[in-house]
């Protein structure tokens, strides 16, 4: 008797687990007007589903065409191995109010060390593309950064900022 007990009381707490998750996206786009700081405060849940969950607005390969980089809508920089194809590497962008994370463009230096994304706000991130680790950020102004590419030496790069009209 005390063996269906316990299964009765972990089927209810499954229902209810179950049931918090399909309510939680509700519950959390009902909170009001947005203060311009709550997307810091709290950890935001993300799934990965390794591959891209919007469209892809930029790609680029490195010079042997081992590699290719893309970044999207979802405000993913991901590395692929053109060999076969297999996703490499993911790269987060910390996203906040928009523009804040929109990925607009990204570069990948000739080597394929070294991966430039272009922001939304302005910035312009350098990652390496093995670990996908963060390795600077460049202030470009205020304008989104529309394109980027490498110079062949893979020692410079050149931005081009403006409007981007994406979707229209």
């Amino acid at each position: 008797m005390a063996r269906r007990r316990g299964y009765h009381i972990a089927i209810i707490a499954a229902q209810a687990l179950f049931a918090a998750l399909l309510v939680a996206p509700a519950i959390a786009q009902d909170q009001g007007p947005n203060t311009g700081t709550d997307l810091y405060d709290r950890p935001v849940l993300a799934v990965d589903p390794d591959m891209h969950a919007g469209a892809i607005w930029s790609q680029a390969v490195d010079r042997e065409g081992r590699f290719a980089v893309t970044g999207g809508a979802d405000r993913t920089v991901r590395i692929w191995s053109l060999a076969d194809g297999h996703l490499q590497q993911t790269i987060f962008i910390p996203v906040g109010p928009d523009p804040v994370g929109a990925v607009y463009a990204v570069a990948i230096s000739p080597d394929g060390s070294t991966v430039a994304v272009g922001m939304g706000e302005g910035a312009i991130k350098l990652h390496e593309a093995k670990t996908g680790k963060h390795l600077r950020t460049l202030d470009s102004g205020k304008k989104s950064v529309s394109h980027l590419e490498f110079s062949a030496d893979g020692q410079q790069s050149a931005a081009v900022r403006g409007e981007l009209q994406v979707g229209d």
